[in-house]
């Protein structure tokens, strides 16, 4: 049956205790990952049109890829980008 699962995407295999926190953690998830593409993408007022959400969109999976590679260190990507800007 993992094996199914796994054919889907990522399979992360918990302990029973675990199940319910993680349920809490990530059912949300897809509304709150949806209110930033959201907010990140009303700049009109800074001349980009709404329609162009896919920036935000394709930014946000690239981040989700790069989190993946840098093995879910979010400081470390926080750092390094925070670093270019400055």
């Amino acid at each position: 049956m993992s094996e199914l699962f796994a054919s889907l995407g990522t399979l992360v295999v918990l302990d029973d205790s675990l199940v319910d926190v993680a349920m809490g953690l990530m059912s949300c998830a897809p509304a709150y990952v949806a209110l930033v593409a959201e907010a990140r993408s009303t700049r009109r007022a800074q001349g980009i049109p709404r329609r162009r959400a896919e920036l935000v969109v394709q930014t946000l999976a690239g981040t989700a890829e790069l989190l993946r590679r840098r093995g879910n260190d979010t400081m470390a990507v926080r750092r390094r980008s925070h670093h270019r800007e400055g």
